[in-house]
C-alpha cells in the first residue's frame, strides 16, 4: 500500500511539471521556444547564464536524453532476446 501511495505522489508531481510546461506562453507548437523550464523551477544559476550557453546546455540534455534511450533499449533487448547483448548476458 505504502508504494502505491508513492507511485501516485511521484505521478501527481510529474503531472504538475507537465501541466506547467504546456502552460507556457507562448505554446512551443505555436512559436514559442522548446525546453524551456518555468522559472519557479529553474536552477538559480541558470538565470545568469547567456542565451548561447543555455542553448548550448539545452543541447547537451537532448543529446544525453537520446543516449539513454538507447541505453534501455539495450537493456530491453537484452531481457527479451538472450545474448543479443553480449555484455549484457551475465544479469539476464
Amino acid at each position: 500500500m505504502r508504494s502505491q501511495r508513492s507511485a501516485i505522489q511521484i505521478l501527481t508531481l510529474l503531472g504538475c511539471f507537465e501541466l506547467l510546461s504546456e502552460m507556457e506562453k507562448p505554446h512551443y507548437m505555436k512559436g514559442g521556444k522548446t525546453g524551456v523550464i518555468p522559472l519557479i523551477f529553474a536552477a538559480p544559476q541558470m538565470k545568469a547564464l547567456s542565451e548561447e550557453k543555455k542553448a548550448d546546455l539545452r543541447l547537451k540534455e537532448l543529446q544525453n536524453g537520446r543516449l539513454a534511450m538507447v541505453g534501455i533499449m539495450g537493456f530491453f533487448a537484452a531481457s527479451l532476446t538472450p545474448g543479443s547483448v553480449p555484455a549484457l548476458s551475465s544479469l539476464f
